[in-house]
């Protein structure tokens, strides 16, 4: 069965000679992965779409008894060029993009995620200077997305208190741009948030991306 949808590229890794798999967030699919056939040629029709946070419309032919999808077409729907051209900004795009993948079940559609996803990185490529803050504030609506809402007025130890108040700085000035986080603030925050993800889901969060941080 042929099918499509929106959907932004999580990952992705080498098949074979020349081809691609792609991990893909879908909106009307969730997470899922697609095999490109000869990605990698020179003639390749999906050689601009398949990138790290690409947000595209994709067409496959979905099997139903696999995981794994065979890619007929994709085309880029907005080209989030900026956000590859900043560091910080690539940086946190693929933080999110990895929180999504190892929070994200097979085929489970989550459209208010998927629309968070596209709004963040939107955003980061508008404001590039901003790009910690949009991945934090991130982070705070996959932790509510997954049922688990902290309330930041009720915090329980002193050290909640200190890493969800930098996190209520960020919400608070969501909407007068007159806010940002530095870098040791990101990944402090991060590593929180990582561990307080891993503890209600029950495993261990590792983000290899965090390592990229300079």
């Amino acid at each position: 069965m042929i099918c499509e949808s929106d959907a932004v590229v999580l990952q992705t890794r080498r098949y074979g000679d020349s081809s691609k798999i792609a991990v893909l967030f879908s909106k009307e699919f969730g997470k899922m992965s697609v095999l490109a056939k000869g990605a990698y040629s020179n003639k390749s029709k999906f050689s601009s779409g398949l990138e790290p946070l690409s947000y595209v419309h994709i067409c496959f032919y979905n099997k139903p008894s696999s995981d794994l999808h065979l890619l007929k077409s994709v085309e880029l729907v907005v080209p989030f060029h900026d956000i590859s051209r900043n560091y910080d900004s690539l940086l946190c795009g693929l933080v999110s993009a990895e929180l999504v993948s190892v929070t994200q079940s097979e085929h489970f559609v989550n459209t208010d995620l998927f629309e968070y996803l596209v709004a963040m990185l939107s955003e980061m490529n508008a404001r590039t200077d901003f790009c910690f803050s949009y991945c934090v504030r991130f982070m705070y609506q996959l932790a509510d997305n997954l049922g688990y809402y902290i309330d930041l007025n009720e915090l329980g130890t002193l050290s909640d208190v200190q890493m969800w108040g930098k996190i209520k700085i960020v919400l608070d000035g969501a909407e007068s741009m007159e806010y940002s986080i530095n870098v040791n603030d990101f990944i402090e925050i991060a590593d929180y948030m990582t561990k307080f993800l891993g503890k209600h889901l029950g495993y261990r969060l590792v983000l290899r991306t965090m390592g990229l941080v300079e």
